[in-house]
């Protein structure tokens, strides 16, 4: 919007004259939004009628087109030409909220929600919106070019829409897509990469992997307790008895309720039934929930972890995470309980933290039953799981995403391998039985002791691991104390590489990256980095791997190759 400056001062930035004087407007009125009137019209306007149409506009005058009808223009209009009066009043860009449009849903944006596109150009995001169908969808958030929208009725529903099989779908927010056929997510997953890369390359994106099944593949789940029940049509006129201790996941939108469950299909068997004991069994200690908008109760979070070992056997590790109170002998009681229900529960961890944020990240924890891990095979290794370890959320579909990564790694014996962000070492370790040696570096010192562990348990004796922070690096390889690397694999968090990190990529050059990332968005953003302007590094190969089905997320995994030709820049040695 252009500003227009007479002698009276900014009148489009809010400032306007009296008695010759400028003044501040207050608070209570807005600068006048001349967006929508054609600039010509403005430019020849006197001060006084822009101060004049300023004050109509904000007071919303029921006169203001007479007004604006009154207004002589001789440098654009002649005397007798009709002004047309949509030219002049400003257009409405933002759909209100509560405001009903029927639309038509043409993809999944990469958030889950439909996509959809008005004739004035705006994009409606709606929830639980098939690509295909036509819906009635009600807006419950606004803004100047987008507009999120929640199905209020199927006009055309999609051919890829199926029935839901749990009961609590769609209120719980765990799955996104239960009710779209599991084919059409792969679809819907593939294109969404096609797109982010496709301004960057043109190579082409292999099919998508998808997962042996798009139910009971989550190895961990973490549940909230809570004293608010969330109802998603809005509170009942009595609140029903029992509210006051709810286990289930976090409400969208709604941080201090709970959705109150009682099965879960994404957890391998006996997940729900766990679930639903350790509910009960912890409810009749009188112990209370933990309120999040007054800080105060007893029990947080209930994280279930499963895990088939080297004899295919189910081991499950129960977390109880609480605030810091001596209840020790009544939670080895709950312990008790659940181990001699389901002997498959090899672990019981208590947790305890302060956090105010929802984290379970334990400030003191203490081993209630059996051991502290349980153990994972893949790829023919045996890992070690702990309550606080990250490992792949999809045991099944992570074997082929590390055979990808194998392969787009093209190991020989005589290759050094960096493997960054490695975590427990799982993708390390998969590695070391093809190259000459591994070295791992990872942030959390527990999990670098847990590498080194898992190194030792599996007698992988070419692998080594250190701890590191890879953000704040230093641009020089030699503070690393690191031998000259062939292959780099990267596996970062969600929020992508570090631009240290890039730089530092560009100045070590090994041979090939092999980059794989759970956002292909900064997936994307970081491939750009190094192979810009000429860049060392050229994108050679693209695979999708959907990890998470049900939900609108997609692991991806790129190879990348170091350019024949390319001279590192001097400043690079500065």
């Amino acid at each position: 919007m252009r500003s227009y400056r007479g002698r009276m001062g900014f009148i489009a930035s809010g400032w306007v004259g009296r008695s010759g004087l400028g003044r501040k407007l207050s608070s209570r009125r807005r600068p006048v939004d001349f967006e929508g009137f054609p600039e010509p019209e403005l430019e020849g306007l006197p001060d006084s009628e822009l101060t004049r149409l300023r004050y109509f506009r904000q007071a919303h005058s029921r006169n203001f087109e007479a007004h604006v009808m009154s207004m002589s223009l001789p440098h654009t209009r002649t005397e007798t030409e009709p002004i047309d009066i949509e030219d002049l009043r400003p257009k409405r860009k933002k759909l209100r909220r509560g405001e009903q449009v029927e639309v038509n849903i043409t993809e999944l944006a990469s958030t889950g929600e439909g996509v959809a596109k008005l004739d004035s150009g705006m994009v409606v995001f709606v929830e639980r919106g098939h690509p295909g169908s036509r819906v009635v969808a009600e807006v419950f958030n606004s803004r100047k070019d987008h507009a999120y929208a929640k199905v209020i009725s199927v006009v055309n529903p999609s051919e890829n829409t199926i029935k839901p099989i749990c009961k609590h779908y769609p209120t719980c927010r765990g799955c996104k897509f239960q009710d779209l056929k599991y084919s059409a997510q792969m679809h819907e997953k593939h294109k969404q990469v096609e797109n982010l890369f496709r301004e960057y390359t043109d190579i082409p994106v292999f099919p998508i992997i998808g997962s042996d099944s798009p139910f009971q593949y989550r190895n961990k789940m973490e549940f909230t307790y809570g004293t608010k029940r969330y109802h998603p049509d809005g509170p009942p006129a009595e609140r029903p008895a029992g509210d006051e201790f709810i286990l289930g996941m976090n409400a969208p939108r709604a941080w201090d309720k709970v959705i109150e469950l009682d099965e879960c299909h994404l957890m391998p068997e006996p997940g729900t039934e766990i679930f639903n004991l350790a509910r009960d069994l912890t409810r009749e200690t009188k112990f209370p929930a933990y309120d999040n908008y007054a800080h105060e109760g007893f029990f947080r979070n209930l994280v279930l972890r499963f895990a088939s070992n080297g004899k295919g056997e189910t081991e499950v590790m129960v977390n109880i995470v609480t605030s810091f109170t001596d209840a020790e002998q009544m939670l080895k009681l709950v312990a008790e309980k659940l181990v001699s229900k389901f002997p498959c529960i090899v672990s019981v961890m208590h947790s305890m933290t302060t956090s105010k944020g929802g984290s379970t990240v334990a400030e003191k924890q203490v081993l209630l039953h059996g051991r502290a891990y349980i153990e994972q095979r893949l790829r023919g290794l045996v890992f070690r799981i702990s309550s606080s370890s990250f490992f792949q959320p999809n045991p099944g579909t992570a074997e082929k995403l590390y055979k990808v990564i194998e392969d787009f790694a093209e190991l020989t014996p005589e290759h050094t391998v960096l493997d960054l962000f490695c975590g427990t070492g799982t993708i390390g370790l998969s590695l070391a039985g093809s190259c000459k040696h591994v070295h791992g570096l990872e942030l959390v010192e527990a999990a670098v002791q847990d590498a080194e562990n898992n190194a030792t348990r599996n007698s992988i004796f070419n692998a080594t691991f250190k701890q590191a922070n890879l953000d704040l690096t230093k641009i020089s390889p030699h503070e690393l104390d690191l031998p000259k690397s062939d292959v780099i694999v990267l596996d970062p968090p969600r929020a992508g590489l570090h631009p240290r990190l890039v730089k530092w990529l560009k100045l070590t050059l090994p041979k090939r990256i092999v980059y794989a990332s759970c956002n292909p968005s900064t997936q994307v953003r970081d491939v750009n980095r190094l192979c810009e302007d000429n860049g060392p590094y050229r994108l050679t190969k693209i695979q999708p791997v959907d990890q998470f089905p049900n939900t609108p997320h997609c692991e991806c995994v790129v190879a990348l190759e170091l350019r024949e030709d390319y001279k590192q820049p001097s400043e690079f040695y500065a």
